[in-house]
């Protein structure tokens, strides 16, 4: 199935606009005992929209309505929810758009962030209980806060160079980061020692866990992915592909390959366990109970993101802002084939009840429906979570329970946070 979704964008910092109304209403109640009646103020912000790359532009407007503290489309574009809380910030707002069809396109800003210029943090991840958040960008600078303040609470000295992944173990308590430096490297989230180290040949991309994290497994820039031991700090397996692996994506699954081979003593978590890499323009699963490949597809340019969906799905996202979701049960042909708009994909974050959200190189990040059960004649909601001028989303991640995501935008220098609300328990 192909769907191809309209994009629709609004000005960055729309907020402004919209919380003014409040900033004006306290004023305005400062000043009561005055005899001269001050204008109410009103501002506007930009919305544009289009059907495909190469249909035409809608320009319009939407005024911000301090007197009625409401939103007001204009020029094609029509306002959902139009008043502005009372009490509270508007956190978001939805619109229509003429001539687009059963399409719903919602806005969220962001509720919090960090921002670290010197560091232009370019991956993320949450600790499973979202009690805690870890940060990694330039410089080898890798940094935990606390999630509820945060706060800043220690910086993981070691990593040199860029930061191209860092992950929290199951138990919340050890992250694991990989980097420009040829290395990955295990630290304690409680005191920030570094005891366990791995060494690739090349910068080491992607990071995955397995299990309770006994074991991991790193992808690089050599070609090369590899299971570890972490207990010995030893490579249990190593299986070469033919190009630089630029990601990789861990699925449970279970191919109908026989195997006799026996673990190795200090394998734990690789039995019904297929890895996806990604190694420039081939997508390669690698069914880690046989030790052998149990698929290869070709595609015709580069997968620049990754991410599983469930046991036997995952994406991929490419330089052309194409997004396929596969099935490992029969991977010749993607089951669905979503397009929008030319920027590269630039991260994929699984977030539950079948939705995902992709970062792209322009600065979008945008969330949709994903399941291939999805009636593209049913009316569908597209949620663009704002903040970022133009810059790009290097990496998005989600809580545990999916109900918060962060987006690294290292141009910038902020990680912005944004709550998620999808049908998931």
């Amino acid at each position: 199935m192909k769907i191809i979704l309209p994009l629709c964008s609004i000005q960055h910092d729309w907020e402004i606009d919209v919380d003014a109304v409040v900033a004006t209403e306290a004023s305005t109640s400062l000043s009561t005992t005055s005899q001269t009646q001050t204008p109410t103020p009103s501002s506007s912000f930009w919305a544009s929209c289009r059907q495909t790359s190469s249909s035409s532009t809608i320009h319009g407007t939407i005024e911000v309505d301090h007197s009625t503290r409401s939103l007001r489309g204009s020029e094609g574009f029509c306002i959902v929810d139009k008043d502005i809380p009372q009490d509270a910030s508007m956190d978001c707002f939805s619109l229509t758009c003429d001539g687009i069809e059963d399409m719903t396109f919602k806005f969220v800003r962001s509720k919090y962030s960090v921002v670290d210029k010197p560091a232009a943090f370019r991956v993320g991840d949450y600790s499973p209980s979202g009690a805690l958040f870890v940060c990694g960008g330039s410089h080898g600078k890798v940094v935990v806060y606390e999630t509820k303040t945060m706060k800043q609470l220690r910086v993981l000295e070691g990593p040199k160079g860029l930061v191209n992944s860092c992950k929290f173990f199951p138990s919340g308590e050890v992250i694991i980061t990989g980097g420009s430096d040829c290395r990955a490297r295990v630290f304690s989230a409680v005191d920030g020692r570094n005891p366990v180290t791995f060494l690739h040949s090349g910068a080491v991309n992607g990071i995955s866990i397995l299990e309770r994290g006994r074991n991991v497994l790193t992808c690089s820039e050599d070609k090369h992915v590899r299971v570890w031991d972490c207990g010995t700090e030893k490579a249990l397996y190593d299986f070469a592909c033919i190009d630089r692996v630029s990601h990789i994506s861990l699925l449970k699954y279970t191919t109908e390959k026989a195997s006799s081979r026996t673990p190795h003593e200090r394998e734990v978590g690789t039995m019904d366990k297929v890895v996806v890499a990604a190694a420039n323009r081939i997508l390669v699963g690698i069914d880690l109970r046989t030790q052998s490949q149990a698929f290869q597809i070709q595609q015709q340019v580069s997968t620049t993101a990754l991410c599983s969906i469930d046991n036997h799905l995952f994406a991929s996202g490419n330089k052309i802002g194409t997004v396929n979701v596969w099935d490992v049960r029969n991977p010749k042909i993607p089951v669905l084939e979503v397009l929008r708009h030319e920027a590269e994909i630039s991260s994929l974050c699984h977030v539950g009840d079948g939705k995902l959200l992709t970062g792209t190189s322009d600065g979008m990040c945008t969330m949709f429906e994903t399941t291939p059960s999805m009636n593209p004649t049913s009316s569908i909601e597209i949620t663009e979570l704002t903040g970022s001028n133009l810059d790009p989303i290097s990496q998005i991640f989600t809580t545990t329970r999916k109900n918060w995501v962060g987006a690294c935008c290292p141009n910038d220098g902020h990680v912005r946070f944004y709550p998620i609300v999808t049908d998931s328990k």
